[in-house]
């Protein structure tokens, strides 16, 4: 066997057992169904290109760098290093410029790997924000896979799961619908904008 052949199966053999892990870790997640699991999950070699030269200035002149929180949940927190380890860019906002990012996204289509969160703001609870934080990470995610047939389907309801797990190990509580609670975060940072 010359060293080609065996560095070959080592990775072949690696690969067989991180996905075995992962398989493993999803059917055990306790952050809502595996299919949530497997939506947060790095694929290995799963790398996007960055954005145009253009498009990061304007990132840097009206957004702020992405700065972990400790009061953020760690599951989100990892999911957030998982993809700005892949190539993406993770940015905060202030609530204007986050509209504006949000418009410029659905415009695009996804079609650069940029996410731009909303920059917390005074009276969003904790279960607000990481609705708020997960919605806008999975939208930007599936909006930029979806023409890629090797992506994993995307599922609202995978979303749901995942937002429920995340606030019950936060708070406590138990949400009944995540499209309520992403609603009356969106107004909160409407009512934050100047001049409202």
């Amino acid at each position: 066997m010359t060293k080609e052949q065996g560095s070959s199966i080592f990775r072949c053999r690696s690969r067989r057992l991180c996905w075995r892990q992962a398989r493993f870790l999803g059917k055990q997640s306790r952050f809502g169904s595996r299919r949530a699991a497997e939506m947060t999950r790095v694929k290995p070699g799963s790398q996007v290109s960055p954005p145009p030269f253009g498009l990061k200035i304007l990132l840097y002149l009206t957004t702020s760098a992405w700065r972990p929180s400790e009061a953020l949940s760690p599951h989100l927190a990892l999911w957030i290093a998982d993809m700005a380890q892949r190539g993406w860019m993770i940015r905060l906002a202030t609530p204007r410029n986050y509209f504006l990012w949000q418009r410029v996204r659905n415009r695009n289509c996804g079609k650069v790997a940029v996410v731009v969160l909303a920059h917390p703001v005074q009276g969003l609870t904790v279960a607000e924000l990481h609705v708020l934080f997960a919605t806008d990470l999975f939208n930007a995610q599936r909006d930029h896979t979806r023409d890629d047939p090797r992506s994993p389907q995307c599922h609202m309801d995978a979303l749901d799961d995942l937002c429920r797990g995340i606030v019950t190990g936060m708070t406590g509580l138990a949400i009944v619908s995540r499209a309520h609670i992403f609603a009356a975060a969106q107004r909160k940072l409407v009512e934050a904008l100047p001049g409202y």
